[in-house]
């Protein structure tokens, strides 16, 4: 199949090194988004979905700029195509870069060009066998993006009060917790990225957590800040799971 169809958008899933799947969707629906949100950044974003989700999103609220970035140019080629054919085409851009590359340009920028919002699906194969296929590896195997350069990238993107909010496996959320915790000890800024929000998924309620889908906010190191909020979503038998989805998948 060529297209997926959306309610609102469709998306070409041919060109891109890592198809459309379930993570993307699931990010692009849960990703907290405010109305004085004006600039969100995309990384890794493959065939665009989570920008366009994004972008479906936001439309009601106020004008975003939403920004896409992809380190395979074949996917920043599909990912253009699908913001030109979508209804918010002017709020979208597609650009070929690495993180590590993007991250460097925004040495000195003000605060007020930097993101409110960073989101990621990014890859978490570390020792498994790569693909066959070197730009599926590069996709899938944080050879390209390793978790530490993600949470870096987010001191120099992000404005104060900014977002990263990123979907793992569970047990490799739970080391990107503890990768975001040590890099805060480490680094000489008055700054941490701290979690303030997590949900754990799962296929069924009686099974343990397959997916993290987490939000962490960029905060002064003396900031106090609320307990880390938790919660838990099925895929299958919860009315939650379905009413998250509802607005963008036709299925539903």
């Amino acid at each position: 199949m060529e297209y997926f169809q959306f309610k609102q958008f469709k998306v070409k899933n041919i060109a891109s090194a890592m198809k459309l799947g379930t993570d993307s969707v699931l990010i692009g629906a849960w990703a907290p988004l405010e109305s004085s949100d004006r600039r969100i950044l995309d990384v890794g974003t493959g065939t665009g979905v989570i920008a366009l989700m994004i972008a479906q999103h936001m439309s009601p609220l106020g004008e975003a700029r939403i920004d896409a970035i992809d380190i395979d140019l074949p996917s920043v080629g599909e990912a253009s195509h699908n913001f030109e054919i979508s209804p918010w085409s002017g709020a979208l851009r597609a650009m070929h870069t690495s993180l590590q590359e993007y991250a460097e340009r925004f040495s000195g920028v003000p605060e007020v060009e930097k993101y409110d919002l960073m989101v990621s699906n990014p890859p978490f194969f570390v020792n498994s066998l790569k693909a066959p296929s070197e730009r599926r590896s590069r996709t899938r195997h944080t050879d390209s993006l390793p978790h530490e350069d993600l949470i870096a990238s987010a001191f120099s993107l992000l404005k104060g009060g900014g977002r990263l909010v990123v979907i793992l496996p569970n047990e490799e959320g739970e080391a990107f917790i503890r990768s975001a915790e040590l890099y805060n000890i480490g680094i000489s800024d008055h700054r941490r990225l701290a979690l303030r929000r997590i949900c754990k998924v799962r296929t069924v309620e009686r099974k343990p957590p397959k997916r993290y889908i987490m939000e962490f906010v960029l905060v002064t190191k003396s900031a106090v800040l609320d307990a880390v909020e938790e919660e838990y979503l099925s895929m299958n038998g919860d009315d939650r799971y379905a009413d998250l989805l509802r607005d963008y998948l036709i299925t539903l």
